[in-house]
């Protein structure tokens, strides 16, 4: 079927409402996705800011007391923001599972602490921070508890973050004011097989939890 002139200027006018609408219904919403903030977590064992010791001179070990002098090797995720927008008011929180996949005891959802101190931070573009996770008791025969989960808030409600040294299945999400659905990653942490050297930590994929 053949069309007039008259038809065609109809046909374009009517395509051309047609994706003014969906423009002016979609296109906040895909600029808003498109220009959002992409964060990115990562544990580089060859980091020294990610894998780094430091001795703790007053460590007060959950259920047993305090200690001087303790060296600790610390495991903490690199965070960054690899979008264009500044991401905002990011927490960080952590799960626990055993290695069989089932939830720990004595624990619950609860907030990192990132390495400046603060449970919330902004991250601009290309911006990166580091998130302490786990921290593992080196070269003491007598602390029981040798792994500890680096909670930012370290108060008795009923949690366990000192555990013994085993192997454990850690989910952390970040969530964000501006972030849209929770980024979410599983870390499995194993001891090491030779006595008195720092376990292991990867990331691992879950389809299961």
């Amino acid at each position: 079927m053949n069309l007039s002139v008259s038809d065609w200027i109809q046909t374009s006018i009517a395509g051309s409402t047609f994706l003014a609408v969906i423009v002016a219904l979609f296109g906040e919403k895909f600029r808003r996705w498109f220009d959002r903030p992409r964060i990115v977590l990562e544990f580089n064992r060859a980091s020294e800011r990610c894998f780094r010791w430091a001795i703790v001179p007053r460590d007060t070990l959950q259920d047993q007391g305090e200690f001087t002098n303790v060296k600790r090797q610390y495991f903490r995720l690199r965070v960054t923001n690899q979008g264009f927008t500044v991401a905002r008011k990011l927490k960080a929180k952590i799960e626990l599972y055993f290695s069989n996949e089932d939830l720990a005891d004595r624990f619950e959802p609860s907030p990192l602490q990132w390495i400046s101190g603060l449970e919330i931070v902004d991250l601009a573009p290309r911006e990166d921070e580091y998130l302490n996770l786990v921290s593992q008791v080196m070269e003491r025969e007598d602390v029981k508890y040798k792994l500890r989960i680096e909670l930012a808030y370290k108060t008795p409600r009923g949690i366990a973050w000192d555990r013994y040294l085993d192997s454990w299945i850690l989910k952390v999400s970040i969530h964000g004011e501006n972030i849209y659905a929770p980024i979410v990653r599983f870390f499995r942490f194993d001891p090491a097989q030779e006595k008195n050297q720092p376990g292991k930590l990867e990331e691992v994929h879950l389809k299961s939890l």
